[in-house]
């Protein structure tokens, strides 16, 4: 199973067939069982595509293998998502746990058009979208097992990391979803989650359930390439803004060590709670100025 990026040898015709995705799913002869309906394969779809924020492919079709064929990378308005619902099944992909990671790995293909500021090769983007899956599957508290199962032995080739590497990646996707939602109390941003992939950061296992989506991202949308700016100018946007709060923290400090001087300890604590807001702010705006670097 390809869980791949497709190549761009599809037809650019295919975008003028089945622009209806009810109504295809309508007509697909149910012939492999109740694991995998036309509704269950809706259901995920659509779900999986409000987990990110993003409207639904223009094209879901039945093709040779599952993937993303992306006809403008630069925009996520003609996507079309192939998959092959006998191959799934082959795999161990019989439940809606395991397509809903497997979609979420596919949609994490469409959010990754127009980055390539990112500099990942074939191998990373493939360990993006299965740490993308495992992060969907903390916050809601999916079994990961059908998909973890399906990639264990898959063996490493030009375009795909081995399976065992694939594994480890969406269990550090769980693993960091569980431990921001417990810090934080709220989902991550796609942002932050493609920060913590690059970082490697440490993470526990606490987990939580429910239909969580991810938390979107202030001042800018991954729902395409953004062409009124630059890779350069949105660095330099978010640095200033970065500057900016450190400002407010400097000074929002200095007007606490006043107040504490005078005794005012009231508003020493107020202006020393606003100093940590601006930090914060500052530390997230640097977070999002590396993504451009």
């Amino acid at each position: 199973m390809d869980f791949c990026n497709l190549d761009n040898n599809i037809d650019s015709s295919a975008t003028h067939q089945n622009s209806n995705i009810d109504d295809w799913f309508s007509n697909v002869n149910q012939m492999y069982g109740q694991g995998l309906s036309d509704e269950i394969i809706s259901q995920s779809v659509e779900e999986t595509c409000d987990f990110f924020h993003i409207d639904e492919p223009a094209i879901v079709s039945e093709g040779w293998t599952t993937g993303v064929y992306p006809n403008n990378e630069f925009s996520l308005q003609d996507d079309v998502l192939v998959f092959n619902r006998e191959q799934l099944l082959d795999m161990g992909i019989s439940g809606k746990d395991g397509l809903d990671l497997v979609m979420t790995h596919e949609g994490t293909h469409r959010m990754l058009q127009g980055k390539e500021h990112l500099d990942f090769d074939a191998h990373h983007e493939e360990l993006c979208c299965d740490y993308m899956a495992g992060v969907r599957a903390g916050l809601n508290n999916i079994d990961v097992s059908q998909m973890e199962n399906a990639l264990l032995y898959t063996p490493e080739s030009e375009s795909h990391p081995a399976g065992t590497e694939r594994v480890e990646s969406i269990e550090a996707g769980v693993r960091f979803a569980q431990e921001y939602f417990a810090e934080y109390n709220v989902a991550p941003t796609f942002s932050e989650c493609i920060e913590s992939f690059m970082n490697d950061a440490p993470i526990q296992n606490t987990g939580e359930t429910g239909n969580t989506t991810l938390r979107v991202d202030d001042d800018i949308t991954f729902k395409g390439f953004d062409s009124e700016k630059s890779n350069k100018e949105w660095f330099q946007y978010y640095t200033d803004k970065a500057d900016h709060a450190f400002d407010q923290e400097r000074i929002h400090m200095e007007s606490a060590a006043k107040a504490s001087e005078r005794g005012d300890e009231s508003a020493a604590k107020d202006h020393l709670a606003r100093a940590k807001s601006w930090h914060s702010d500052a530390e997230k705006y640097l977070r999002s100025a590396k993504l451009y670097k």
